[in-house]
């Protein structure tokens, strides 16, 4: 990819950055100096915080397993419309699974999460009893 762009100033084509993975930037072959950076695009994903935290209620959506996931049939759980959601993920809690939600329980599964509604945040006070471990979306 050729990229005759020229600058304020830069009188000869520019490098931009080839930016598809989430390794280091590559060059894209030019015939200049100087170099353009290429917007990286952030991939929004679930971010273990090391807490452990319960807040009662407020959930969105419960699904089985270890840790949270980005969405159950198209109801997206973590994506940029997403960023600063919570999710609480158990090891082995048999109990507690919020009704009315979407869902992907298929019984009662000891590993599990539940998602919280945006107005719960990792600083919001612990109203629960039992601790999982705390997911935020970034």
């Amino acid at each position: 990819m050729l990229v005759s762009a020229f600058v304020a100033g830069l009188a000869t084509p520019c490098v931009a950055q080839d930016k598809t993975s989430d390794g280091p930037s590559a060059p894209v072959t030019s015939g200049g100096g100087g170099s353009i950076v290429a917007p990286q695009i952030k991939q929004v994903r679930w971010i273990d915080t090391d807490v452990f935290s319960d807040w009662r209620g407020q959930d969105r959506a419960s699904s089985a397993g270890l840790a949270p996931i980005n969405q159950i049939g198209n109801f997206k759980l973590c994506d940029s419309n997403h960023v600063g959601f919570v999710a609480v993920c158990w090891s082995d809690r048999t109990g507690g699974y919020p009704s009315g939600v979407p869902s992907d329980l298929d019984g009662r599964p000891a590993a599990w999460c539940t998602y919280k509604k945006g107005s719960i945040q990792v600083s919001t006070a612990q109203t629960g009893g039992a601790p999982g471990r705390v997911f935020v979306c970034r």
